[in-house]
């Protein structure tokens, strides 16, 4: 019964145990479904709030990304379009300005949409290529800010090509420089001794290498490298250098820059590298230069500036930074975001930080719009100084030794802001600045520049001044410069004066055209009488324009009256106005102070005496060397021919010692000038000078004229400079000791002397040719004088006057007309009653006698008193000479001026037209569209996806051969500002399509003249014509002409037609085509054109005058068998063939000997529709000649003083006749030769005997009266 109850009880307990472990299961199951539970509560709760903070974190961003993600889609799009035009850009855009950079683009787009291609139609460049944090740091490193300068450097580290920067102001060399300084870079230049060495370390090592300096022609030892010729060899890269094979490293770059600003490569050159052009922008230097003048004026707002600048640079930085960390994390999240604790830390970080940085943005940007506001005072101080820079940087367009460096200017720079003027108000303080500033660059640079072109330089300063501040009109300024260019008269209104000559009518015409002068052609005919006496008048500049014009025009305006009926009084004008904008300080140059040049130098700046004919700085030199005692450390030596090892040991004794050195001659040196190194070792000796002197050349090296101080020496003007420099030369003692007779004919040797220099201002009415005398030649007359007078009791005139014009003085003279003005003056300078009369007068002019005898002293002092500018009758010329002297030389000067800055000329400020290889550069564009195109198409083609990489924006790919177009294509792209073309690039007429464009209208004039051109002469039917009498001298002539004449005709027509095309970009822009389109845009006749027949006259007078030879020899072509009844000599290209025709047709007609045979010549008293048939005793009827330096008296039939104003006179028929020649002379005779044109030398053609009438023939000798068959007008 227990055993039972016991059973029973541990069955029970077995049951309760099972039990109670059950139910402590289920205990424990439901504690761990709480724990889980609860768990899962907590990290939902940890969830919920990650993604609260996650929204509200990201909350901020939600709309910008939203947005950024839609532009991103559209850029996705828009990718294949936007990659080809910014693979066009940085393969052929390099060498342009951004004016035209941008039009090609344009065109660029539209070609792009024509072959439905999405592109981007506002694609930035500089958004496109460049982020904003490299573009801040570019500019840290001495990249200009402004957008043309980041596109440059976008193309130097985009490009496949080594790099080719046209460098002239060293703005890429520095950057550059800076850009690869952490990786070694090395800097050389081809001429550098171990340059060889140091290629070969970099091509092993990786370092990156600038090669400075190159000049239009390369190194050929860097051709494989250009080519990027490398080897695998196993795998080692090898490149062929220096004849070797040197090992290759993938890191290596090329960089490789030239200061020339207009060099002409060849297209091998061009195909292998990436021209780009670095020179200095308005924008970029305007930007630089008030960083400066804030720096200097306000240094604690410039300091603020540049450190916002970094602090604003670095936050933006920062938050970029943290947002492409969050962005980074959410993409590489391996788990799910609300569990990522990275994220949420990362987040958290980034909301603090982000927060603290846009409140310091805020703060920042504020502050830096402040520190804008008050730097933006002193914007009108660095927009003139940029003005005045590229004034400076157009004169190397007018010489090639006229160079400036932007660092030298930049020293200029900030010597005018600390010895300007101070002021109180910022207002009055910017005043001081730019007047300081504006007179500093004028007379610091009047010192290098030559006479002939300070007043240029003034004009200039005032036109970009005016142009900068939209006071000038573009179209008013081409006028002055321009004028007229009237092709076809027919088209005009009828001149209504019988005073005005025809090319002043021409200007008057296209006056009008002008807004401002509508109505101007209307006003002469009424008020003809009034408008006369203001032609006539010799200073019509002082007098007000007649009729309501004085009031209507501005001073400007006025000028261009003067221009167009008065040429000869421009320079007087412009003078006026310079003086009215700037002040008479401009138009007044600083007197050549060499000790302050030497005082403004250093050890590392060269002082350079560009030479004159005659002049030597050595004395002056030598003078300043004694004064500041130097002269025991002087040293001197002429450079020619084998005398570079003794410069050299000369320099290196000086840089030593600090002495100073002087290299005469340098022009006769320039390839070893060039080759100078360690000029700027700063171990040289701080006294050291290195002066040089050279006449102008176009091969001085370039970097030596930039660090230069350059100082012009030219000889003084006119009679009183040459005669009180040759009086302060003269010995006291020995003038004082000589006798009365000596001094009185010394002076009188003297007046001849400087006479003779004097007489070269009158050009082609003083001499045929151009003539050195100098210093030498009155040393040599007086060194004769003496001894002759020492030797002689009675003076030996006779042979003094023969050693004086025919030996010495006339050892220079190579044309014989030439001699006849010696002659002339030393026998009125030099006979005996000059010895004998007191006060003998040497010219017409009474203050010009021999003075009262005395001292050297009183000599001087009678010199002091002569006039200042001697008028043109004091030199033996009529009045009207000095007319002629100024308009030649105010035609000089306006094209000059064309040549200082054509982009002003070609509207800088408005729209600009097509460039010249627009189509060209669409040609490429074309290539590379049908190339993606194709790519495009079909994903699957491997060789088209290889395409497709080259097109990427890595890749770029630009320089495979497969894909290049034709070398002569690429040829037309050149660097550089208009100015010099193909010498060294340093400005010119030639060579430019950096910053040129096509002028408005060359096209158009170019169909124009091909409209107009007259048929060519059939040669054939004119030969038919002729029958048997086709050998006859007459018709030998005409045949002869013809030919000439159609030739002519072929060479115009092919020229203009390639240039249209050249225009259009269907042929190469060649050299001819160049000078062509220049000519045409100047009003010049190109002169090939000129060839056997040249002229001086503008390409519209030229023209018409075209014209008028086809209606002649058209005219006898119809009768060939006999000469026409008035022959127009300017028609025939060998005028003298003609007339020895002439002879030979009477020769034979007469069965004399033709060297038998001299002219008669007699001038017709008939006007030219009277003559009616040829002369009836043989000979011809000749008309077309003009008299310059006379007029005809044609009622009596001599010679006579010319009317005012009246420059040259149309002669009356004369009647060329052969007779024989029987020795008899006509007393009274002035034996006139007569010129093809204007510049006398060999264009003679014949000597024509005229009545001298009430002078003697040596008063027209001394006139320079002569025929001309063509003018210059």
């Amino acid at each position: 019964m227990k055993q039972q109850i016991l059973a029973e009880a541990r069955a029970k307990l077995r049951e309760l145990s099972e039990m109670i472990a059950r139910l402590q299961r289920e205990y424990d199951e439901k504690v761990a479904q709480k724990e889980e539970l609860e768990r899962r509560s907590r990290m939902l709760q940890l969830k919920l709030e990650r993604a609260e903070a996650l929204i509200t974190g990201l909350s901020g961003e939600k709309e910008r990304w939203e947005l950024t993600v839609e532009r991103l889609d559209k850029e996705f799009d828009n990718l294949p379009g936007d990659c080809l035009i910014a693979t066009g850009f940085v393969a052929y855009l390099g060498p342009f300005v951004s004016e035209y950079r941008e039009s090609l683009m344009e065109d660029w787009f539209l070609e792009v949409c024509n072959e439905n291609l999405p592109v981007t139609m506002d694609l930035s460049m500089k958004k496109f290529l460049l982020d904003d944090a490299t573009l801040r740091d570019w500019n840290y490193m001495g990249l200009p800010d402004d957008n043309f300068s980041a596109e440059n450097g976008i193309i130097v580290v985009r490009a496949t090509r080594w790099p080719l920067a046209v460098d002239p102001q060293g703005q890429a060399l520095i950057w550059i420089s800076r850009l690869e300084e952490q990786n070694g870079i090395q800097v050389v230049d081809f001429g550098q001794p171990n340059y060889m060495k140091v290629m070969e370390t970099c091509l092993s090592t990786g370092k990156p290498i600038i090669i400075q300096n190159v000049g239009e022609v390369l190194d050929p030892s860097i051709a494989p490298i250009l080519e990027k010729a490398v080897v695998t060899i196993g795998s080692s890269k090898v490149i062929k250098f220096n004849d070797k094979m040197v090992s290759y490293h993938e890191d290596f770059h090329l960089y490789l820059t030239t200061k020339l600003g207009n060099p002409v490569y060849t297209p091998e050159t061009l195909t292998k590298t990436t021209m780009v052009n670095f020179a200095v922008k308005e924008q970029g230097l305007t930007s630089q230069l008030l960083g400066i003048v804030v720096r200097k004026e306000r240094p604690q707002l410039e300091q603020m500036k540049d450190t916002l600048v970094l602090s604003i640079a670095h936050n933006k930085k920062v938050l970029v930074d943290l947002e492409n960390d969050l962005l980074r994390i959410m993409y590489e999240s391996q788990v799910p975001l609300l569990e990522n604790e990275e994220l949420f830390i990362t987040l958290q970080t980034s909301q603090r930080t982000s927060l603290e940085v846009k409140e310091a943005l805020i703060t920042s940007q504020v502050t830096e719009k402040e520190i804008d506001t008050a730097r933006a005072g002193y914007v009108p101080v660095a927009i003139r100084a940029s003005v005045l820079f590229f004034a400076l940087n157009d004169l190397s367009r007018i010489d090639p030794m006229y160079q400036f460096s932007l660092d030298a200017y930049i020293d200029l720079f900030m010597y005018s802001i600390d010895r300007s003027p101070k002021a109180g108000e910022l207002e009055d303080r910017i005043n001081n600045l730019n007047e300081f500033h504006t007179y500093a660059v004028y007379k610091n640079t009047c010192r290098a520049l030559f006479e002939r072109h300070k007043l240029l330089l003034s004009f200039h300063i005032v036109s970009r001044i005016l142009f900068q501040n939209g006071k000038m009109s573009r179209n008013e300024y081409i006028f002055l410069l321009k004028g007229g260019v009237v092709l076809d008269r027919s088209e005009q209104p009828d001149n209504p004066t019988n005073w005005m000559p025809d090319e002043c009518w021409d200007n008057i015409t296209e006056l009008d055209k002008l807004p401002g002068f509508h109505g101007i052609v209307d006003v002469f005919e009424p008020l003809s009488k009034e408008w006369k006496e203001w032609y006539l008048h010799p200073e019509p500049e002082s007098q007000p324009l007649i009729g309501d014009w004085n009031d209507i025009c501005s001073e400007f305006q006025k000028i261009l009256f003067i221009r167009s009926l008065r040429v000869d009084r421009v320079s007087a004008c412009i003078t006026t106005f310079i003086i009215n904008v700037l002040g008479p300080r401009y138009v007044e140059p600083p007197v050549l102070d060499i000790r302050a040049a030497w005082e403004e130098s250093s050890w590392k700046t060269s002082l350079l005496f560009v030479l004159s004919p005659g002049v030597d700085p050595t004395a002056a030199l030598i003078q300043l060397s004694q004064d500041v005692k130097m002269f025991d450390r002087f040293q001197s030596l002429s450079l020619g021919q084998g005398q570079a090892a003794t410069a050299t040991r000369m320099l290196s004794h000086g840089m030593k010692e600090g002495g100073w050195v002087f290299l005469a001659n340098c022009h006769l040196a320039c390839e070893w000038l060039g080759s100078l190194r360690g000029l700027d070792n700063p171990k040289i000796h701080p006294r050291f000078r290195l002066w040089l002197s050279s006449m102008p050349d176009n091969k001085f090296p370039l970097h030596m004229l930039q660090r230069s101080i350059k100082m012009t020496t030219e000889p003084p003007q006119g009679l009183k400079g040459n005669l009180v420099r040759l009086f302060a030369n003269i010995n006291e003692d020995k003038f004082d000791e000589a006798t009365p007779k000596y001094r009185r004919l010394l002076f009188c040797v003297s007046f001849f002397h400087c006479t003779l220099i004097a007489r070269k201002r009158f050009r082609q009415l003083g001499y045929n040719a151009v003539y050195s005398f100098n210093d030498a030649d009155f040393d040599v007359s007086d060194n004769l004088l003496a001894n002759y007078l020492e030797e002689y009791e009675e003076v030996p005139w006779d042979a003094l006057r023969y050693l004086f014009a025919i030996i010495n003085y006339g050892g220079h003279i190579t044309d014989d007309w030439d001699k006849r003005v010696l002659i002339a003056y030393i026998n009125q300078f030099f006979n005996e009653e000059a010895l004998e009369t007191p006060f003998y007068r040497l010219s017409t002019i009474p203050a010009y006698h021999i003075p009262r005898d005395g001292s050297l002293e009183s000599y001087r002092d009678f010199l002091d008193l002569l006039p200042g500018y001697e008028r043109a009758e004091s030199l033996g010329q009529h009045a009207s000479a000095d007319v002629a002297t100024l308009a030649q030389k105010n035609v000089a000067h306006k094209m000059t001026i064309l040549r200082f800055n054509l982009n002003v000329c070609r509207g800088a400020h408005e729209n600009i037209s097509r460039s010249l290889d627009s189509p060209a550069l669409k040609y490429h564009a074309k290539r590379l569209l049908s190339m993606f195109k194709n790519a495009v198409d079909d994903d699957d083609d491997d060789e088209k996806c290889s395409t497709i990489e080259r097109l990427s924006i890595r890749k770029y790919a630009t320089g495979q051969q497969k894909y290049r177009c034709p070398d002569n294509v690429l040829y037309v792209v050149r660097p550089g500002q208009y100015g010099r073309g193909r010498r060294g690039g340093r400005g010119g007429p030639k060579g430019n399509y950096i910053t040129s464009f096509i002028p408005e209208g060359v096209d158009e004039l170019a169909q124009e003249m091909l409209t107009k051109l007259p048929a060519r002469i059939d040669l054939e039917t004119t030969e038919r014509m002729m029958g048997p009498e086709i050998v006859m001298p007459m018709c030998v002539s005409l045949l002869q002409e013809i030919g000439y004449y159609n030739v002519l005709l072929n060479i115009i027509i092919s020229g203009l037609k390639e240039l249209r095309r050249a225009i259009e970009g269907l042929v190469v822009m060649s050299e001819m085509l160049e000078t062509m389109y220049t000519c045409i845009y100047e009003g010049k006749t190109p002169s090939f054109w000129l060839r056997g027949r040249p002229s001086m006259k503008p390409l519209g007078a030229w023209c018409r005058e075209l014209f008028l030879r086809g209606a002649h020899l058209t005219g006898w072509a119809a009768a060939p068998r006999a000469p026409p009844t008035l022959c127009w000599l300017p028609a025939f290209v060998a005028p003298t063939g003609f007339l020895t025709a002439v002879m030979q047709t009477t020769a034979r007609g007469e069965s004399w000997p033709i060297d038998t045979l001299c002219w008669e010549f007699t001038v017709m008293p008939l006007e030219e529709a009277g003559f009616v048939r040829p002369p009836r005793d043989g000979g011809v009827y000749i008309r077309g000649q003009y008299l310059e330096g006379a007029s005809w008296f044609r009622k009596e039939g001599y010679l006579q003083e010319p009317l005012p104003m009246q420059l040259v006179f149309p002669m009356s028929p004369i009647h060329f006749k052969p007779v024989r020649v029987t020795g008899k002379r006509t007393r009274n005779r002035y034996v006139c030769p007569c010129y093809y044109y204007p510049l006398r030398m060999g264009a003679f053609v014949v000597a024509v005997d005229l009545p001298a009438g009430k002078e003697t023939a040596e008063f027209w000798v001394k006139r320079g009266t002569a025929m001309l068959c063509t003018l210059a007008t």
